[in-house]
């Protein structure tokens, strides 16, 4: 290979095949020249002040696109000498053709490894930038609402209680202080005054038109006031006879006239011949039928007087000082008869349901009611609920017994609890369907219900009457039921961390269980009790036959509550079988519900959108997978998916280079759930046999459970020929799993080492020199299990 400029900066950034490698370097170290120019640049990259070329120039040692060509290779074999020279002789476009070239490598090599912190601030850029806007807006106003403040300090305390939080306008503040008040919130003001004399102006004109139009002597009323003067004049003529209703009182007089009770003739003719005297022409605008509006409670006997109130209009007198009564002879009116069997005694009308019935006719019509009612189909739906009122009385009654007999019977599991989040995401077991299916918004917790909590879901029932509040922290899986006694609830632990808050004024009782061990929690008013369970992965562990001892971790911030027969009153620790409570040490900062972070919280949002109801959590935690573009959202829904049962997301995550900062975690996550359960494990074996073969499903899942100290060594010769060597053999295998899953395993056993080594490859020769490494510390026996 020849000697140039662009060679020696492929050799200086370690690009080149193996033998130009060697090559190069050969020519290198039997050129003074090609060493000097070496070092030259090296010295000119790291030199702080050296300066730049400008940005922009013409000619070859200005023009900034000459050295965009010379890296990308386009520029032409005269143009490429002319510009090397340039860079040979000044120091200024040799370090920054070098640093560019070192950069480029460095970017299309690998992908930039950002950190999460900054990735997270980046993210979060728009938020402070609207908080800085508001901010910058607001600032004027505290001086104003300060000089207030002060002159409210000096003036003299008032008796009365002031409100708590009193808003004060605009307007008050800049009087007293025109001065302090900025000239955008002046000329806002001015605005506002004027916008507010104009609608005072509008209101006022609206009252005084609707004064001239509907007033006492308006235009509107003439003939109402009219119709008033000549009722009045009428009243002081002799009152016709009972036949004929007097006018109405005027509606928009506030009078409250004195009830008279007159008496009419007695009509031999019984109730029929109670109707009125047919009104002239001249009267049929002013009379007014009465009108039945309605029942309030069971019917009685009217009084005449109440009849006959009812149906004579009241008249105001003429003179204002004294009631003009009628002296027309008394009527005597029988009391009206209503059939017994019409409404029972025991009917009763809701008093908010008025039924309007139609107007009193005459004699002569023979019009047939709209609804006929039937004495024997009438029903009290208080007495017996399950009978319909509207029903056929004819149904036979052995049919209606053994309908009510049905209607009786227990009709499932016994009610336990709801749900009082709305925007999480709780799963239940579906026991026909084989699924975890999402519950819907606010749902009722039915006793044996086999619950589930997803990564970054903090879902809270309520239980025991809703005193008992059950938050199923993160990832969380129980099942909720009634315990021996039929009432206190019982909560059957399958793993993860609940934090169980007595929200009422008694005491709350609570069965814990852990498999087959249970224990029984008395907690006070106010109590907290959180408890995180698992099942530890134990590298090596045959997890498809056999699970490992759960362990569970207590805590009670603040005490007062009892465990089994031992009282907590203070906060404190404890483990499931610890013979007594200790003081509270460990920092558990899921008690206090940690907040998640912009990424966390803005994925979590978008899941808790695209998650249904109606169809299995497995398929859609897949398809989000499978369909979402950034690797944020892949990696919650491989990690829900652990949770579900279902595991194609995980495989494909350790295919993918995106989800690279995402394989230690979807590992960890994998084995757990592993741990956890048998059917998990194996279905775990499964997928992978689908996915990628029986003959490579072997060694991957043996890789997923770990290694036992046997099969990794435990003395220099012992660890050269264990299963240390075939994971080295591995990292240098044409399956990107297998590379991910052998360093994995290699760290996890020595200490956390990579020895340089990325199961990406982005550049052969690196990764052959950290295969050869760990392949010489093996040899020289510095491979140690568990140091570093």
């Amino acid at each position: 290979m020849r000697l140039t400029l662009r060679t020696l900066l492929a050799y200086m950034d370690d690009i080149l095949d193996p033998a130009d490698q060697e090559n190069l370097a050969k020519q290198v170290a039997s050129s003074e020249n090609a060493t000097e120019l070496l070092h030259r640049t090296r010295d000119a990259m790291r030199r702080l002040r050296l300066g730049a070329p400008p940005v922009l120039g013409d000619g070859m040692d200005l023009d900034p696109n000459a050295a965009a060509e010379y890296l990308d290779s386009t520029m032409s074999a005269d143009d490429m000498s002319e510009y090397q020279q340039v860079c040979l002789d000044s120091d200024v476009h040799l370090a920054e053709v070098a640093s560019c070239h070192h950069i480029l490598t460095m970017v299309l090599g690998e992908p930039a490894e950002i950190d999460p912190a900054m990735r997270e601030r980046m993210y979060g850029i728009p938020t402070r930038v609207d908080e800085w806007r508001k901010l910058r807006l607001d600032a004027p106003h505290p001086m104003a609402g300060a000089a207030t403040a002060e002159a409210e300090a000096e003036a003299p305390v008032e008796t009365t209680p002031a409100p708590a939080e009193k808003v004060t306008p605009k307007s008050t503040l800049a009087e007293p202080h025109k001065s302090e008040v900025p000239d955008y919130l002046r000329a806002s003001e001015s605005s506002s005054m004027g916008r507010y004399a104009l609608m005072f102006a509008a209101a006022l004109l609206l009252g005084f038109g609707g004064f001239m139009l509907f007033g006492p002597n308006g235009m509107l009323n003439s003939d109402n006031s009219s119709e008033t003067e000549v009722a009045q004049a009428d009243a002081n003529t002799p009152a016709p006879d009972a036949g004929t209703p007097a006018a109405p009182v005027d509606p928009e007089e506030n009078v409250e006239p004195e009830v008279l009770t007159i008496d009419a003739p007695t009509v031999p003719g019984g109730p029929d011949e109670l109707t009125p005297a047919p009104a002239t022409e001249d009267e049929q605008d002013d009379f007014v039928l009465p009108v039945i509006t309605g029942l309030d409670g069971p019917l009685e006997d009217p009084t005449p007087e109440a009849v006959v109130e009812e149906m004579v209009p009241v008249v105001e007198p003429a003179d204002g000082d004294e009631a003009m009564v009628d002296s027309t002879p008394a009527i005597e009116v029988p009391p009206l008869e209503i059939p017994d069997t019409a409404v029972t005694p025991d009917v009763v009308v809701e008093e908010t349901t008025i039924v309007e019935q139609p107007p009193v006719t005459d004699a002569a019509d023979t019009t047939e009611p709209l609804i006929a009612m039937n004495p024997n189909n009438v029903v009290d739906p208080l007495v017996d609920p399950l009978v319909d009122p509207t029903a056929d009385p004819s149904v036979d009654a052995a049919e209606m017994e053994s309908a009510t007999d049905e209607a009786t019977e227990p009709a499932g599991p016994m009610p336990l609890g709801t749900v009082v989040t709305s925007q999480e995401v709780l799963l239940r077991w579906d026991e026909a369907k084989g699924a975890w299916l999402r519950l819907p918004t606010r749902p009722s917790i039915i006793e044996g219900d086999h619950l589930l909590s997803l990564p970054t879901y903090r879902p809270s029932l309520a239980l025991a009457s809703g005193a008992l509040r059950v938050e199923m922290c993160d990832g969380a899986n129980a099942v909720v039921s009634y315990g021996d006694d039929g009432k206190m609830p019982r909560i059957a632990v399958t793993y993860g961390r609940f934090l169980l808050l007595n929200t009422g004024m008694e005491p709350v009782e609570v069965e814990l269980m852990i498999g087959d061990e249970s224990k029984k929690v008395v907690m006070e008013s106010t109590a907290v009790l959180a408890l995180d369970v698992d099942r530890p992965f134990i590298p090596g562990a045959d997890v498809e036959n056999s699970l490992g001892a759960f362990h569970a971790m207590l805590y009670a911030p603040t005490g007062n509550l009892t465990w089994g027969t031992l009282p907590v009153a203070t906060a404190s620790q404890w483990e499931w079988h610890d013979a007594a409570p200790v003081a509270l040490t460990d920092d558990a900062g899921w008690l206090e519900g940690k907040s998640l972070d912009y990424l966390e919280k803005n994925v979590s949002s978008s899941f808790e959108e695209q998650l249904d109801t109606e169809r299995p959590a497995r398929i859609q935690l897949l398809e989000l997978f499978e369909t979402s573009r950034r690797r944020e959202d892949k990696a919650l829904a491989a990690t829900c998916a652990t949770h579900v049962g279902q595991f194609v997301p995980f495989v494909q995550a350790l295919a993918d280079t995106q989800q690279q900062s995402n394989w230690d975690d979807h590992i960890t996550q994998l084995r757990l759930a592993m741990s956890r359960s048998t059917q998990a494990a194996k279905l775990v074996h499964q997928t992978l046999t689908e996915q990628r073969g029986a003959d490579l499903a072997d060694d991957l899942f043996n890789m997923l459970r770990g290694y036992t100290p046997a099969q990794i060594g435990t003395t220099p010769d012992q660890v050269k020929s264990g299963i240390t060597r075939q994971l080295i053999d591995w990292l240098e295998h044409d399956r990107l799993e297998y590379r991910v899953l052998a360093i994995h395993n290699l760290k996890q056993i020595y200490g956390g080492k990579t020895l340089g080594y990325n199961p990406v490859v982005t550049e052969p020769n690196r990764q052959q020199r950290a295969v050869k490494l760990w392949r010489t510390r093996l040899a020289d026996n510095e491979l140690v299990p568990g140091g570093r």
